[in-house]
Formats: structure tokens, C-alpha cells, sequence
């Protein structure tokens, strides 16, 4: 897949609203970011599991390991490989809890 490809399915699965406030969402601290993308998620028809990403977005503890990999990310105190590691055990940790 390339850049290209991730920016088609981005224009099919947002509207132009929404593709505004996710840009508009990236310079907003973490919480209100994480509110603005689950509200957008759960209200969005297109996204077949929109309303299950939500409840991801907004438990506590998925919350907390996003926090964690952003700023390890914003940091560069981890590797690319460390910061796929963390991403795969937060998406097997999505899948137990939410089946996503």
C-alpha cells in the first residue's frame, strides 16, 4: 500500500468536515484529541466499526498506551521497531477487548 492508496481510503471513509477537524484535532492536546476522534468515529457511519473504535478511544487504558506511544514518538527515545512493538501489543490489546 502506498501514501496514495491511505489517502484514498482516508477521502472515502471522512467527509470533507470531517477530514477538517481530524487536521484541526492534530495541534489539540492529547484528551481533546482523543474526544474529538472518538466522536467523530461513533458518528460516522461509514466506519464499520466506528462506535466500537469510539468506546476504544475513550477506555482508560487504551487511552493511556496511545498517550504512551505518541510521546515516546514526539521523544525519539525509541526506536521505529520499539514504536511498532508497542503499536502491535496496543492492537492485540484492542482486539481482545473491543474484537477490533
Amino acid at each position: 500500500m502506498n501514501p496514495g492508496d491511505l489517502r484514498k481510503i482516508f477521502n472515502q471513509l471522512f467527509s470533507k468536515e470531517e477530514q477538517q477537524k481530524i487536521m484541526e484535532l492534530e495541534s489539540k492536546p492529547f484528551d481533546e484529541k482523543m474526544d474529538g476522534l472518538a466522536e467523530i468515529f461513533e458518528n460516522n457511519a461509514r466506519i464499520p466499526q466506528g462506535k466500537v473504535m469510539a468506546q476504544a478511544f475513550r477506555d482508560p487504558e487504551i487511552r493511556q498506551d496511545m498517550r504512551e506511544i505518541e510521546e515516546a514518538a514526539q521523544s525519539g527515545n525509541l526506536s521505529q521497531q520499539q514504536l511498532m512493538q508497542r503499536g502491535m501489543k496496543l492492537a492485540m490489546k484492542m482486539r481482545g477487548k473491543y474484537g477490533i
